[in-house]
C-alpha cells in the first residue's frame, strides 16, 4: 500500500492522464507527480502558471453562474459556499453542488467561445475526465459543463489595448505620423478592436452560453482509480529519492 495516499484535483486529471511513447507516464504527468513530491516531502510550492485565460475564467465564474442561472432556471444559490469535498482519490470544489452539479468555462473571446458552441458533444478529454470526477465525489449521475461568453474584465482589457497599440504602431500607415498622434490614433484604433472582441452584450444571453450534459461514467471513473494508484507508486519512489 502507497505511504503517501495524496489526493488529486479534478482539474490536474487532464495531466496525470496522459501517456508516454511507450512508457506509463508521459512528461507531462511525471512533472506533476514530481512537483507534488517535492511539496509534499520539504513544502516546496508548485511554480504558478497563470494566464490571461485563466485569470478571466476565474474572475468571471460568478458572472458566468448567473448567466447559466438565467438562461437554464436553475434552482440555486449562486452565493452558497463552496465545499471541499474528499474521497479515496480526489479532492475537489464543484462551481455548483446543490440540485444540479455543473462546471463553468468561461471563454476568453467570442472566437474560442464559438469552437464549442457548435459541437454535439464534449470534445475535451480533459473535461470529461474532470466532470466525471466530480461525479464520482459527489455521486451525481450528471454533470452539466457550461461554456460562458462574459464581458473581459476592465484590466485585462486595458492591458490587451495596450499590447495591440504597440501592434499597430508598426504598419506603415502610423510610420508618417509624428510619435504622440500615432500613439493616440493607434490607441483608438486599438480600443474598437478589443472592445469589440470583448464586449458581448449585443449577443442575446441564450447565444451566449452553451451546455453539455456529461453523464455519469464508471469506466472512466475506474481509469481514474487505477490512474492515482499507479501515480501513487511512482510517488512513493520518488518522494523516497529525493
Amino acid at each position: 500500500m502507497s505511504k503517501h495516499n495524496w489526493l488529486i484535483r479534478p482539474s490536474q486529471l487532464g495531466l496525470l492522464m496522459t501517456k508516454g511513447r511507450g512508457t506509463e507516464f508521459g512528461e507531462t504527468s511525471m512533472e506533476l507527480i514530481r512537483e507534488c513530491a517535492r511539496f509534499y516531502k520539504y513544502g516546496i510550492e508548485p511554480e504558478t502558471v497563470t494566464s490571461k485565460y485563466l485569470e478571466k475564467g476565474i474572475l468571471n465564474e460568478r458572472d458566468g453562474m448567473e448567466l447559466a442561472k438565467d438562461v437554464f432556471k436553475w434552482d440555486i444559490d449562486i452565493d452558497a459556499p463552496k465545499h471541499r469535498i474528499t474521497n479515496d482519490y480526489l479532492t475537489g470544489e464543484p462551481d455548483v453542488n446543490q440540485s444540479i452539479l455543473a462546471d463553468i468555462k468561461c471563454s476568453f473571446m467570442a472566437k474560442s467561445f464559438h469552437k464549442v458552441f457548435f459541437d454535439d458533444d464534449v470534445k475535451n478529454k480533459s473535461y470529461l475526465f474532470q466532470m466525471n470526477a466530480y461525479m464520482f465525489l459527489t455521486g451525481h449521475d450528471q454533470c452539466e459543463l457550461v461554456y460562458c461568453l462574459t464581458n473581459t474584465p476592465e484590466h485585462i482589457i486595458a492591458d490587451e489595448i495596450q499590447k495591440t497599440t504597440y501592434k499597430l504602431l508598426k504598419q506603415p500607415k502610423y510610420t508618417e505620423m509624428g510619435m504622440e498622434d500615432a500613439f493616440s490614433v493607434a490607441e483608438t484604433d486599438a480600443e474598437q478592436i478589443i472592445f469589440s472582441q470583448h464586449r458581448f452584450g449585443k449577443i442575446p444571453k441564450e447565444k451566449r452560453v452553451k451546455r453539455f450534459i456529461v453523464k455519469r461514467d464508471d469506466v472512466i471513473i475506474e481509469q481514474i482509480c487505477d490512474r492515482i494508484d499507479k501515480a501513487r507508486e511512482m510517488f512513493d519512489q520518488i518522494y523516497k529519492a529525493i
